[in-house]
């Protein structure tokens, strides 16, 4: 068995011996994923960890975009999706998913050449890759918020949703989604409000399907 000694609490004694912590570094090369084009002009967010696709061999995102609307439209916000062997350089493929209006600064059409992926819009806690499900259409989890919610969508690919009808968790704004995998149990945790102000909530899922109650964490 294995021990991490980040603490004494599985150590009886030491003698002539130091524990040292060593400074980390921020990587020279940040930032790993920025904004490159039209579509994201007022910017990215990235809210969630990137996840590992084991048979690909990547790492896989979805982060959001933002941009300016077009010709005095009002600005707009988009799903993109994103790739990367070591998680310091991305790729952004285009997908031919979304037809985009917008033009560059000559003039030329965007059209579909662009890594939006409409199917996800607004889904920012996840994407989740799920080793152990059988079905290979549901390989990929995430949540999209939207109208007090968190919607469970499901994907084969990352990059083509669906949703789950009537699988939802309250949710007012900001949430995160994990799953543990050694348990096999997925984690939301909710922003509500409360008479306190801001708090945080807990709800789990076996099958990301059948969610519990929400139960307080910690408040404001």
């Amino acid at each position: 068995m294995r021990h991490l000694f980040i603490d004494d609490s599985e150590v009886e004694r030491i003698d002539n011996l130091a524990r040292v912590l060593h400074q980390p570094a921020k990587f020279r090369g940040n930032a790993v994923l920025f904004a490159q084009h039209r579509w994201e002009n007022c910017g990215i967010q990235v809210r969630t960890t990137p996840a590992w696709d084991p048979e690909a061999r990547r790492f896989r995102t979805i982060y959001h975009a933002s941009a300016e609307g077009d010709a005095g439209a009002p600005g707009e916000s988009f799903a993109c999706y994103a790739t990367s062997e070591d998680g310091a350089n991305w790729d952004k493929p285009f997908l031919g998913l979304h037809d985009y209006r917008a033009a560059t600064w000559t003039g030329k059409p965007i059209g579909t050449q662009n890594n939006i992926v409409p199917s996800a819009l607004g889904m920012l806690q996840g994407p989740i890759y799920h080793a152990a499900e059988a079905d290979p259409s549901r390989r990929w989890k995430a949540f999209a918020y939207g109208a007090g919610r968190l919607q469970a969508k499901v994907s084969a690919d990352c990059v083509h949703w669906t949703e789950l009808p009537g699988v939802t968790v309250p949710s007012s704004d900001e949430s995160n989604l994990t799953l543990d995998a050694g348990r096999e149990l997925f984690i939301a945790t909710p922003k509500q409000r409360g008479p306190y102000g801001r708090s945080f909530c807990l709800s789990t899922s076996a099958d990301f399907e059948h969610w519990s109650e929400l139960e307080l964490i910690f408040h404001a």
